[in-house]
């Protein structure tokens, strides 16, 4: 999952970054980790990466992954991806009953950085909160 961020003429990239005043609500789609009790330790898989998220931890890192996609976009690949509400996250193709994901709530802790668009948050902290479909 690739987040694209449109340049602003006379704005840097940093400037684009903002940062949570309280807990956001997002969600994510993931796949069920098919080991022996998964369901039990609640190992949920990215799509994409297959990056594991334990619910209940919360991850992070120090700063996003960007470069200039063209003179029109920034390509942010690394930070935690997510959707900004369920109903995108329903609509979304890797959400399909053919791969048994699963669309995860998630929080973005306060005071984390983000960056988002009409759909998407790109985060640089997530934490799983459960299972809602």
């Amino acid at each position: 999952m690739c987040f694209y961020l449109k340049k602003e003429k006379n704005k840097a990239f940093e400037q684009h970054i903002e940062t949570t005043q309280q807990d956001l609500v997002v969600y994510k789609i993931l796949v069920p980790l098919k080991r022996k009790w998964w369901y039990l330790n609640k190992i949920f898989v990215s799509f994409f990466y297959g990056f594991e998220y334990k619910k209940g931890k919360i991850y992070q890192i120090d700063s996003f992954g960007v470069e200039a996609y063209s003179t029109m976009f920034y390509e942010i690949y690394q930070g935690f991806h997510s959707y900004n509400s369920y109903e995108i996250a329903l609509r979304q193709p890797e959400f399909s009953g053919f791969h048994k994901s699963k669309i995860i709530k998630c929080i973005i802790p306060k005071g984390t950085k983000y960056l988002k668009n009409d759909t998407e948050i790109v985060s640089t902290a997530i934490k799983i909160i459960k299972c809602v479909k």
